[in-house]
């Protein structure tokens, strides 16, 4: 098992597609115009990352977590949802599109 930090880190127009991000920390990270397309996010830490204009599309994300996370204008397309935790989590115009979000931990609170 490998573990990669990316705490903290700002990324902007990048193209993650096709990546192998499995037990990668994204925590507290500016992710902004990005794209995740059939990448490996499963047991992603995503917690207190501001995640804006992000499209997640085929992507794995069980067991990841958004906890106090800040997500806006952001799409998740035929996305694996299963365990993925939105706890404290605020959200503005976040779209789930054949994925299971039935299948995630949500305590999601709207962007005033």
């Amino acid at each position: 098992m490998r573990l990669v930090l990316s705490d903290f880190a700002q990324f902007t127009s990048c193209d993650f597609s096709a990546g192998d991000f499995q037990f990668v920390s994204f925590a507290g990270t500016d992710l902004n115009n990005c794209t995740f397309k059939g990448s490996e996010l499963t047991n992603v830490n995503f917690s207190g990352a501001i995640i804006s204009d992000v499209i997640f599309n085929d992507n794995d994300l069980l067991n990841s977590r958004f906890i106090e996370a800040k997500v806006s204008r952001t799409k998740f397309i035929n996305c694996n949802l299963k365990h993925t935790y939105f706890v404290k989590c605020l959200q503005d115009e976040v779209v789930f599109k054949s994925s299971n979000p039935d299948n995630a931990i949500f305590e999601m609170e709207g962007i005033s």
